[in-house]
């Protein structure tokens, strides 16, 4: 699972959709500390959670302030493994996890599937909505999506926002 969701019940709604599929869940990825991109996590149960350090940390530290801002009651889920960049091999399978420094967050995740041809651009990529910058890094984000641009065989761009688009997104 990439990223858990902001609002428990929609987390429940994907935590239901992925045991109808019958297989189990391995892992989670939290591409970045935006709360709506890991509050959810906790409605997935014990699975281990992959994140950046500094994605860690910071919900380690503001993660149960940030649920009790927003009235949810389900704790925090504090990832348990370090998601460590560069290429790892899961149930056969080739991810590719690259660490965008300084563009929609501080440190964002993205996820490639080289041989499905995937690119899980997270809120690096936004398809029919607005930005959103929590530090106005409006460079950052601009070398990030220059680097995906130059990006060859991802016909599938899975936005953080918005429907799942082609590179021309």
């Amino acid at each position: 699972v990439i990223d858990a969701q902001f609002r428990p019940e929609h987390a429940a709604e994907v935590k239901a959709y992925a045991d109808s599929l019958s297989k189990p869940i391995a892992r989670m990825i939290v591409t970045h500390a935006h709360p709506d991109h890991f509050v959810g996590a906790k409605t997935f149960g014990d699975i281990p959670i992959h994140a950046t350090a500094e994605a860690r940390d910071f919900i380690a530290q503001a993660g149960p302030a940030v649920i009790e801002h927003y009235g949810f009651k389900t704790g925090v889920a504090v990832p348990t493994h370090l998601l460590v960049e560069g290429s790892q091999t899961l149930d056969g399978l080739t991810f590719e996890f690259r660490v965008m420094k300084n563009a929609e967050a501080t440190e964002n995740v993205v996820v490639l599937l080289p041989e499905l041809g995937v690119l899980v651009g997270q809120d690096i990529v936004y398809n029919g909505t607005h930005l959103y910058l929590d530090r106005r890094t409006f460079e950052g984000w601009r070398l990030a999506l220059a680097e995906l641009r130059r990006l060859r065989g991802y016909d599938l761009v899975l936005a953080g926002h918005g429907e799942p688009a082609t590179p021309a997104v």
